[in-house]
Order: structure tokens, then sequence, then C-alpha cells
């Protein structure tokens, strides 16, 4: 619920952001059309032809398929109909498919949340802020209801090109996913779930994008140092693509599939191939931490202990809860600080939760994050940062209790409170009406929730 774009991300497990395209770093041999893909919806398991086809467009596709195959090392048939659309209707089939596939409370509790932890501007139209980043960004989507893949034909790559080659493998072996890993099932929004389907959503990425580099390189493998360089050019350049209008902490959780998934898959197949990427579909990773640090997917390091029980405002009820990951909690500290320090206090993470409440219109949120034991020291120092940052950007904090709290006109208080292990971030009320955003609350007024949950508690 904290990080960006999640949600609809796992709806679109069927989107190619082709305007991600990012050259392979020259220093290494590998042709300069290499691209970043998003995750594209695999098609539904189960037998398929590729019927012969007169056609150049179904010679393209059964060239496709081959590459794919021979590039991922697992068998497929499948049925595919490649559609090329323009790129107002290709919006309208991304639109349709994240309706599908998400529940409408869904996206109105991601924009709140955003709103409160102060990721996206309180007036913010967040949906076509996201759409808007989308729609110059998808260059093909697979619609598996249809059994068709949709292409941007924008008169920059032309049909059967290498770019759409590109696309077409790394959508291909999203489909052999699904018919070997059930890759759509595993992928499907689920209450609380959000964590752990990140980190699969994140495999299907990094095993996707890998078989397609793979194809890429047309059978000189890659050199050891190419996976930091190239996901490190992709992270730069989808930054740069998405306009100033996306914060950094949206962008990059767009690409985050993408980048960690390509840096976990390596790590696997650098050691055993493609065996070790199989093996860890059969047992993928649990979190979200597993996915950043391989060495915790090999010890099958499971989350510290952090109560589950909500703690609302007075009036509140809860509307949604959720895991908050280390991915989530990076790409939230990310909004306030440079990404590598927010990568740095988000390692040691142990567990966090994230709870949005609601009364009537108004929303309220808290998060909260544990460390393991041996990781205090982050802790702290992202605890003294975070003050830093907000009392920076929204002026003098004053006490509450054990919290420090700044006023947000139109996101309502801020308040947050640290100990040894723990940071707790409460967040509003507020209201986010039609345009318009207005806090219904203050500092003085938070005192009771505060004292409700201080941090290290439970």
């Amino acid at each position: 619920m904290i990080r960006p774009t999640a949600p609809i991300a796992l709806a679109l497990a069927g989107a190619f952001l082709g305007a991600c395209a990012v050259p392979a770093p020259r220093a290494i041999d590998v042709a300069e059309r290499a691209t970043l893909v998003e995750p594209l919806q695999p098609i539904a398991s189960s037998p398929a032809r590729i019927a012969p086809a007169p056609t150049p467009r179904s010679r393209h596709l059964a060239r496709a398929v081959a590459s794919a195959v021979d590039a991922r090392g697992l068998t497929s048939n499948g049925t595919f109909e490649s559609r090329h659309v323009d790129r107002a209707e290709m919006e309208r089939v991304v639109r349709e498919q994240v309706a599908r596939e998400l529940p409408a409370e869904v996206l109105a509790h991601e924009e709140s949340a955003q709103k409160l932890l102060s990721v996206i501007d309180p007036d913010e139209n967040y949906l076509d802020l996201v759409f808007g980043m989308l729609g110059s960004q998808v260059a093909g989507l697979y619609v598996p209801r249809e059994k068709a893949l949709y292409v941007v034909d924008d008169g920059v790559s032309s049909e059967g090109s290498a770019d759409e080659h590109t696309v077409l493998v790394h959508e291909i072996v999203h489909a052999i996913q699904d018919e070997h890993f059930d890759l759509g099932r595993r992928v499907e929004w689920r209450p609380d779930g959000g964590d752990e389907t990140a980190a699969i959503h994140a495999l299907g990425e990094g095993d996707a994008t890998l078989a397609m580099l793979l194809d890429t390189s047309r059978g000189e493998g890659l050199p050891s140092t190419f996976v930091e360089d190239f996901t490190s050019l992709m992270r730069e350049t989808n930054r740069r693509q998405v306009g100033a209008r996306v914060p950094s902490a949206v962008a990059d959780a767009l690409v985050d599939p993408y980048v960690e998934g390509l840096r976990f898959v390596w790590s696997l197949y650098s050691v055993g191939g493609w065996p070790a990427v199989n093996a860890a579909w059969a047992s993928p990773p649990r979190s979200t931490e597993q996915l950043l640090h391989v060495e915790k997917f090999a010890s099958r390091e499971a989350p510290v202990s952090l109560s589950t029980q909500p703690v609302a405002p007075a009036g509140f009820d809860l509307l949604e809860a959720s895991v908050a990951g280390e991915l989530d909690v990076r790409d939230w500290f990310s909004a306030f600080v440079e990404f590598e320090v927010a990568r740095s206090f988000a390692r040691g993470w142990g567990n966090g939760r994230t709870e949005l409440f609601g009364r009537g219109s108004e929303r309220a949120l808290r998060l909260r994050i544990r460390w393991d034991e041996d990781a205090s020291a982050q802790a702290e120092r992202a605890g003294n940062r975070m003050t830093r940052e907000l009392v920076a950007r929204f002026g003098r904090a004053r006490a509450v209790g054990a919290f420090r709290c700044v006023e947000r006109p139109r996101a309502g208080p801020l308040a947050w409170a640290s100990s040894r292990r723990d940071l707790v971030v409460l967040a509003g009320p507020a209201t986010f009406e039609n345009g318009h955003a207005a806090s219904t609350s203050s500092c003085a007024s938070l005192a009771a929730w505060a004292a409700k949950t201080p941090p290290g508690h439970r």
C-alpha cells in the first residue's frame, strides 16, 4: 500500500514499457536495442499451437516464439494474436485491464496512502498521474482473456523490427512462465499479500528480462558486471523519461520489478543457470527482503515479530492493512532522501505494517517499521535523518508525547517516533475529495492516538 504503483503493476502483469528502453553500456558487447520491459500478464496455461499463417506478422511472431523458447530453455506451445494499436487505444486497453483486475477501493486506498505519506501532492490526481506515465511508456500488453498481444504502432519501430522482436520475446517468456509455474495465479492481487506477491512478480520480471537479454546477446552471454551497470541505467533512464511531474519514488516503483528482479535472477543464474531459477519458482522468495538479499533467500530468513493488531484514531475504522516490506520502506524513504541513502536505511528490515483508516471521507494512516536486532544503527540513522528532512519540508516540529509532529494544511498532521529498532509514523486525518485536500486534525488532537502506539510497542 505504501509503494506507489504496486497494485497497478500487478494488474498489468502484461505491459511492456517500451519508452524505458535502455541501451546496453557500450563497454559491453550486447546489442543496443536491449530494452526494459514491464511485466505482461501471461497467457492462460493451456496447450497451444502456432498455426501456420501466410502473413509477415505471423512469421515474425513464430520467430519470436522460437527465440523465447531457445533463450529461456523451456518448451512452450502457444496461440498468439498480435494487434497493432495507436497510443490512445493502448491507454484504453490498459485502463480496462486495471479496472478488471483490481477492486476499485484498492486504487482509492493507494491514492490516500501516497498523499498521507507525502509521496505525491495532496491535490494530485493519482490515477491520472500513473496512467499518464504508463500511457507514454507502455509499448505492449498481453490480454489473456483475448489471447491477444497489443503492440503500439507509433511509427518509431517498424513491424518485424528488432525492437518489436524484443518486446515479443519478453512477453512470450511470461507465457512460458505461466505454462510451467502458474504465474497468472501467483501474481493476482490478494488482501495483505502485497509484499510476497511483489517478490514473485519481480522474480517473473527478472526471469523474462534476463531471457530477453540473452536472446539479444546472440548467444555470447553477459559479462559479470553487466547486470549492475544495466539496472542502474534502467533506473536513471526511467526517471528522465517519465518527466519532472512524476516524483522519483513513483518513477522508481515502476521499474522496481525489473531492476530488482533482474539482479535477483542473475545472482541465481550466474551460479546455477536456468535450473537454479526454476528451483526458485518451485520455492520462491516470500518477501521483498529475500528478493533484495539473495543470502536471506538462501537462508529463508523470516520477518521478526510484529503485532498485526491495528490501532486506529478514535472513531475510525480499518479500511486496509498490509505488510510494509523492505522494498516498500526503501521507496518511501526515497521520497525524502537520496536513493542510495534510502537503500541503506531499509537494509536490516525486520518487519513492517501499514494500516489505513477511514471515518466518512476522512483518512488516516499508521506505518510501523521494525529492524532486525543487529540493525539498530540503521534504525537510529533513519529516524534522525527523517526528522531533519520532515522539519526542512514542513517546518517546525512540536512534541506530542514520544512523537514529533509537523502540521500539513492539506494532508493533516504527520507525527513520527523512533526507538532502538522501531519507527512509527502517524499521518492524518485529512480528506481528499474532487481534487481538493484538507487537514481535518492537528498535532494537538493527535495526542490520544499517539499515546496508544509508542515505538517499540508489540
